[in-house]
Order: C-alpha cells, then sequence, then structure tokens
C-alpha cells in the first residue's frame, strides 16, 4: 500500500503580492512545528511538492529530520486568481463548472488534471512507500474531488481556515483505498463582536496604528475620545469592535447608515475603518466583522452598503471582492489640506 501525506502549508503573509514567493508568517513558522511533529513520527520515504515558498517552508523542517532533498513539480503549484476571482460567487461558479474560470485565472478542472497528472507519476515511482507532499487548498480539495465528487465546494470551505492541514491518503498502485485526517489546525476563533466603548479606544487607536493604516499615525486618546463622544451622539453612526480568546480585541470597523431622500427614502451602509490585529489576520475575523455589518444593514432595508479602500491596498481588494463586494464606478479625492 502507497500512503501520500498531503500538507496543506501554514498561515502565509497575506501582505505579501507575490503569490509564488509568499512567505510563511511568525505564527505560521512556529505552527508548522505541530506538522514536523506529526511526520517525524512516520518512516517517509520522499518529499514533493509545490514551488510555491509557503508550501516547501512548511514540510522544510520535517525534510531536514529525515535527511532529505524536497522534489518540487510545477503541476503541484497553487490555482493562478484572476481578476474578482476571490468572490463567493465566482467560488461557487467554479466548482459547479469546472471548465469555467474568470478572467485572467485558472479553472478547477485545469488544477485537478494537472495534480492528478504529477501525482500519478509519484505513485508510479514510489510504490508501497511513505510519500509527502506539499500543497494547497484549492489543490488539495481538487485532488480529493477527483477521487470522492462529493468533496467539492462546502469540503473545500471546510478547509480553508485550516493552515496547516495534514491528511493521508491510501493506494494500491493508482487506486484510490481510503483518506484519514490527520492534523488540522483552524486559523479562525469564535470571535464576539459588540459595539465599542470609551474603554476599548487604547486597543483600537493600536489597531489604527498599522502601517497600512495612515502610515501608522494615531491620534492621541484624548483626542480620540472626544472625536468618540461626538460619534456617539449621531443615529446609527457605531464602532465595533470584535473579540477573541475571551476578550481581547482583534479587530474594530464602524458603520454608518445614512438616510436618504432619493431611492425611495431607503437607507444606506457604509463600512469604514476595517482593521485587524496582524497576528490575527487570515483568520476569518475579518470576514465575520463584515458579515456582522452586512447584516445590521439588511436589518435596517438598506438599499446598499459601500466601503471604500485605498488603492494601493491589494490585499484588502481581494478580501472584500471574496465577500462579494464589487468595484463600482470611481472614487474621487480632494487633499484639503
Amino acid at each position: 500500500m502507497t500512503s501520500v501525506f498531503f500538507v496543506r502549508h501554514a498561515q502565509p503573509d497575506e501582505t505579501w503580492s507575490n503569490d509564488r514567493t509568499k512567505p510563511l508568517t511568525a505564527l505560521g513558522l512556529k505552527e508548522r512545528k505541530e506538522v514536523t511533529e506529526l511526520i517525524s513520527k512516520i518512516p517517509i520515504d520522499v518529499f514533493f511538492s509545490s514551488p510555491f515558498k509557503r508550501s516547501v517552508d512548511t514540510i522544510a523542517e520535517c525534510a531536514e529530520m529525515f535527511k532529505m532533498d524536497i522534489h518540487t513539480d510545477e503541476r503541484f503549484r497553487e490555482r493562478k486568481v484572476g481578476k474578482n476571482g476571490y468572490t463567493v460567487e465566482l467560488l461557487e461558479k467554479r466548482w459547479n463548472d469546472f471548465n469555467f474560470y474568470e478572467e485572467d485565472g485558472e479553472s478547477i478542472g485545469s488544477v485537478q488534471s494537472r495534480n492528478i497528472e504529477a501525482l500519478n507519476e509519484v505513485l508510479a515511482l514510489y510504490n508501497n512507500k511513505n510519500i509527502v507532499i506539499g500543497t494547497h487548498g484549492t489543490a488539495l480539495s481538487a485532488i480529493l474531488n477527483y477521487y470522492d465528487s462529493s468533496f467539492a465546494c462546502e469540503g473545500f470551505q471546510s478547509i480553508r481556515y485550516c493552515l496547516p492541514y495534514v491528511i493521508r491518503v491510501d493506494f494500491e498502485d493508482k487506486n484510490y483505498i481510503d483518506r484519514e485526517e490527520l492534523l488540522s489546525v483552524k486559523n479562525f476563533y469564535n470571535i464576539v463582536i459588540r459595539k465599542a466603548t470609551g474603554n476599548d479606544l487604547p486597543d483600537i487607536l493600536d489597531l489604527y496604528s498599522q502601517p497600512d493604516m495612515d502610515n501608522g499615525e494615531i491620534l492621541p486618546l484624548d483626542k480620540a475620545e472626544e472625536i468618540f463622544a461626538k460619534m456617539s451622539t449621531y443615529p446609527d453612526y457605531c464602532v465595533y469592535v470584535a473579540e477573541a480568546d475571551g476578550s481581547k480585541i482583534v479587530g474594530t470597523f464602524t458603520l454608518a447608515i445614512m438616510d436618504n431622500m432619493a431611492h425611495m427614502g431607503s437607507e444606506s451602509g457604509l463600512i469604514e475603518d476595517v482593521v485587524v490585529s496582524q497576528e490575527y489576520q487570515g483568520k476569518g475575523i475579518g470576514t465575520e466583522m463584515i458579515k456582522y455589518a452586512l447584516g445590521i444593514c439588511k436589518t435596517k432595508s438598506c438599499y446598499k452598503v459601500c466601503l471604500s479602500s485605498n488603492v494601493k491596498r491589494e490585499n484588502a481588494h481581494k478580501f472584500y471582492e471574496s465577500l462579494g463586494f464589487k468595484i463600482h464606478g470611481y472614487s474621487f479625492l480632494i487633499e484639503l489640506e
């Protein structure tokens, strides 16, 4: 029997623009030790990986322990993401139609075809061996779907925030036998979202101090308290915070519900100042905050919800697109100072 240990990479640095060279975060480097501990107890015969840095680095410690090289194969790479490729709508469409792909993107069928081609070659070369393959979320999901068609969009979503993730798949020659999940480090938390109070302002200002928010510059606490008190007098204009690990504030956003005399009096929502602690990014917290804001807007029967984002924040744009936001019209700016 041949056993393939597919290792989905640990947490990557989502602020890194080049997908191929995207490194692991400090947390990702820490959590890959769980992969090392698991794999070190198994008599591994060979290591393969996607050539992407995050996949190679996740299994690098394991390979070093076994004094083995990691063989990279371009066919094990992750899906190429095209224009608006992170939206929920396009995600579901790709899984419903394996031939569909967004502009400049790649179809699930293409990802599956090249990964299975490479896997079959590995299975032929290393029959009755234990094999490690460093992989990705979509690539692995496409492989599992090839052997079990019920593992589709929901299957992908079930491992989306599992970083790292290890699953053993067993074969007789090239024939699939069974699989077993061995490691699942879920990079998301049970969070509580609530309206901010004045006591939260130091934590909120700390979140605002991230470099991509006003170049890290923040208001003095007394000025922030003054503005917060003024904001509190406006109806439906609130700052919210997200708490994780009990009571630690790890994210914030501001939501304004605006009245309109146009659009038959329908209200509209405006989401601003969305920030997640760098330590907790990539764990679904931003997603939960936006969903919470959208829920409020739906309750208020808003006819639309808008947000703005600096043109330089490309990773933020991908995040918003993944939640269904679309680029609409132009945003114009005049600097008054």
